[in-house]
């Protein structure tokens, strides 16, 4: 039996290794040992951080690794649907055409989530009960308030998605209100 202490005598399959500094560096996911499951605090790229966001946003119910260990320790949190829509909409308001800043929103995000997932092809994919289609020219729409908003936001897709069924609540409610023109 290799001694444990003595890194020379062992392979990394049979005994975790190090520790090392920093958790063995900069990655682009948080490090776990292989064997035990232990979390290394490892730094991460912006790509990490960005993994690290979209973990949290699909666990809703705040009970993965994502939310309870990695979140903390890289203070990262998931904007909630509200923040988002604020920064998406910032001019919405119930007497300031809520339609159309409704609209602009929930078409923006439509178009990115489109655009993500490969026309819905790839999970969490197009909702059928948007009946969004892309407009005649095909392409998205990289010229308004709300797209720039979106570039600026990074929303990852499952905040996206998220947003979008906001949107498409949202929007129902402003119809059966007599706002849709």
């Amino acid at each position: 039996m290799p001694d444990p202490r003595s890194e020379s005598e062992y392979d990394s399959d049979d005994y975790p290794k190090g520790p090392y500094p920093d958790g063995g560096g900069e990655a682009d996911s948080p490090q776990h040992c292989d064997q035990c499951g232990v979390f290394l605090e490892n730094s991460l790229t912006r790509h990490g951080y960005d993994y690290v966001r979209e973990a949290i946003a699909l666990d809703l119910r705040r009970v993965s690794i994502a939310a309870r260990v990695w979140a903390p320790f890289y203070n990262v949190a998931a904007p909630t649907t509200k923040q988002l829509f604020r920064e998406l909409a910032p001019d919405y308001s119930p007497s300031n055409d809520p339609w159309g800043h409704a609209m602009g929103a929930f078409f923006a995000v439509a178009d990115e989530l489109y655009e993500r997932t490969s026309g819905g092809s790839v999970e969490p994919g197009m909702p059928a009960e948007w009946r969004f289609r892309r407009g005649m020219a095909g392409y998205q729409d990289t010229d308004s308030h709300e797209y720039e908003a979106l570039q600026e936001l990074k929303p990852s897709t499952a905040e996206l998605f998220r947003l979008g069924c906001f949107l498409h609540r949202l929007t129902g409610r402003l119809d059966r209100a007599g706002f849709s023109y």
